[in-house]
């Protein structure tokens, strides 16, 4: 009992902040208890990975080995995690990658949410890493959502409130981070205010990434001196953490650079390198190189300009070759397989339970259809009942009908997905055709022919142009196709029709305008106050109404460019209660649908639409979603006057 209770001690002792690398690795050298050696190999990865990272790699790889001996997956999990964490340091973020995605699998054989959930805020750290801030983003929302379903402080014990207060505090940084980074600065605000509460809390004071997140945001809001400010507290609450350092420091010469004080960025710039140099930060030093070379270019020092130009694309080589890009891309290719395949399982099971239930159902309905035929006095009673119970069980069957439809539908997609290969090979050309053209730059700097070198900018321009288009154009046939073979929960829940209505007119509108700003439509809407709730799948209905207000306003929007007289594009949606029936209806003023084409509209895969416009994909949904409610949908048009859509629903 006494060495259990000292056990207990020394581990309490060791999680403390205050347990020093010396005190850590002079106990792992006296100590054979397993558990005690786990913790300090766990604490010492993670102290040396920001400052010795060959102490760090020793550390780590005894962590990993322990772990394995102690056949743990929790610990096992844990130690992928440190891996991923000191070859992001380094800058190899494919190697990062895989440990993190390792990390994952192990965590999820353990069933340990709180190890899922950290490794997948380290993967939201790795779409980061890679530009996908909207992916980055979607993953740390939903660990921080996880967080709030799973750990609520008033059940846990005292330390494991002290582990998951810290965890918390590295989701709301992602976030921050993530927010920032895409420009979204309202939001990155939001969470950086909160990410400064829960860093006061837990330490006494704002931390150094802290003041980091809040110099980015001010320094891209323009206001220098609030920005210096917060970089300035971050370097001076750093200077034992050389990643928060150099970051601080960065910011502070990309301010002085903005301010066209090249001097001071210099100074800043050469200092991050010696840092970073020290600490192996080969990112960092990649952001210094470049720095310095806008900044003597700016002054017209064309030969430092050109020697840090080079270094810096040899460094960013060293971190971003295509060769790694291409590994980043197949490890989360592979990954969202195997994620497709764990939901792909986990609608089987599904399905089956679904099939299940409605033998029971038709065995029990057997049994009282019995019961209530030998039953004289309640054969009126029994025959209401019989009804409603077949009719509850035609829904459902018609709801499985349709889940296979769309499993069924899910494995086409797949067999055309060579659809997207036309412009994903557009891009890889231009690709390389820029490659070819910044080293063909490169020279003629060298040279001083700055003539050649703005028509060859011109020429990269231009091809960055058509990557990004083909980069869209693929990603919306993904997108589209992905949608249409995923299925819902198959729930339904009592909802509002005219809320619902309202509520994806409202994205629809807003995601017209984000996509572009100067489009004009009059919205009118009619909803009839008798339209109360129904029972529908909420998700699948809104994916319909969405579908068809952004067809009415694409179509309105291709007349305006007609520049016709006195024409007002005008998209109508009204709502309407009528025998028994629920009527949404979506009207437009625009060229309206050709008779030769209607009887077409709702087959999949045709589109009027020009050329990485559309998919064909909208209505033939819309057209299975509503059939598969007992409803339908048709459509009134006249050619050069517009079109109207109708969705008829039960409603009852």
């Amino acid at each position: 009992m006494k060495k259990f209770s000292y056990l207990v001690i020394l581990l309490s002792w060791l999680h403390a902040a205050d347990a020093q690398p010396d005190s850590l690795k002079r106990v792992l050298d006296e100590t054979n208890v397993d558990p005690v050696r786990l913790t300090c190999l766990s604490r010492l990865s993670y102290d040396y990975i920001y400052s010795n990272v060959d102490s760090a790699a020793k550390y780590v790889q005894q962590f990993i080995l322990l772990a394995q001996q102690m056949k743990s997956d929790s610990a096992l999990s844990a130690a992928y995690q440190a891996y991923g964490e000191f070859y992001s340091i380094t800058g190899n973020y494919p190697q990062a990658l895989e440990q993190w995605l390792k990390s994952l699998q192990i965590a999820e054989r353990a069933k340990s949410f709180l190890m899922i959930d950290k490794a997948n805020l380290n993967l939201s750290r790795s779409y980061a890493d890679q530009g996908d801030y909207e992916r980055s983003i979607q993953l740390a929302r939903l660990v921080m959502k996880n967080y709030n379903r799973h750990f609520t402080p008033a059940l846990l014990p005292i330390k494991l409130i002290s582990d998951t207060s810290l965890f918390y505090y590295f989701i709301v940084s992602n976030l921050a981070h993530a927010y920032e980074a895409a420009d979204e600065l309202d939001s990155a605000l939001k969470y950086v205010l909160l990410f400064e509460s829960i860093s006061r809390k837990l330490f006494g004071e704002m931390s150094s990434p802290v003041a980091f997140v809040y110099g980015n945001i001010y320094s891209k809001k323009n206001d220098y001196a609030l920005a210096m400010s917060y970089y300035h507290e971050g370097m001076a609450q750093a200077m034992h953490v050389p990643k928060d350092y150099i970051d601080n420091a960065y910011g502070i010469s990309r301010v002085f650079e903005k301010m066209n004080w090249p001097d001071s960025a210099i100074y800043y710039a050469e200092r991050i390198l010696r840092v970073a140099d020290t600490a192996r930060y080969p990112l960092m030093q990649m952001n210094a190189l470049k720095l310095l070379a806008n900044t003597f270019k700016a002054r017209g020092n064309t030969d430092s300009a050109t020697k840090y130009f080079e270094l810096a694309t040899l460094t960013q080589d060293s971190i971003f070759n295509r060769d790694k890009s291409v590994q980043m891309q197949n490890l989360t290719f592979n990954e969202q397989l195997r994620q497709e395949d764990i939901r792909e399982e986990s609608r089987k099971r599904m399905y089956r339970s679904q099939v299940y239930s409605l033998v029971v159902g038709v065995v029990g309905l057997g049994i009282v259809s019995l019961i209530l035929y030998r039953n004289n006095k309640q054969k009126q009673k029994a025959k209401i009942q019989i009804e409603n119970a077949y009719s509850q069980l035609k829904n459902t069957q018609t709801q499985l009908i349709q889940s296979e439809k769309m499993a069924s539908l899910g494995q086409l997609t797949a067999g055309i997905a060579h659809e997207i290969e036309n412009p994903l090979n557009f891009v890889n050309n231009f690709s390389e055709v820029n490659k070819d053209l910044l080293i063909e730059m490169s020279n003629e700097i060298t040279k001083g022919n700055y003539n050649e070198v703005s028509l060859i900018a011109q020429d990269i321009i231009h091809n960055d142009e058509k990557i990004n288009f083909h980069g869209k154009r693929a990603d919306s046939i993904v997108k589209s196709m992905l949608q249409h073979s995923r299925t819902s929960s198959g729930q339904k829940e009592l909802t509002d029709i005219n809320a619902l209505t309202d509520e994806y007119l409202r994205i629809a509108y807003h995601g017209l305008r984000a996509k572009d700003n100067s489009s004009r439509a009059k919205v009118e809407t009619d909803f009839d106050h008798r339209v109360r709730e129904i029972n529908i799948i909420r998700q699948d209905i809104g994916r319909v109404i969405l579908n068809l207000v952004n067809n009415a306003f694409y179509a309105v929007n291709e007349k305006q460019k007609q520049a016709l007289n006195g024409y007002e594009p005008r998209v109508t949606i009204v709502t309407k209660r009528d025998k028994g029936m629920i009527g949404i209806m979506v009207k437009d003023n625009g060229n309206g649908v050709p008779q030769k084409i209607l009887d077409k509209i709702f087959q999949p895969f045709f589109t009027t639409k020009p050329t990485g416009q559309g998919t064909g994909l909208g209505l033939s949904l819309a057209y299975d979603i509503v059939r598969a409610h007992g409803g339908e949908i048709k459509v009134e048009t006249q050619e050069g006057k517009g079109s109207q859509f109708i969705i008829q629903l039960p409603a009852q």
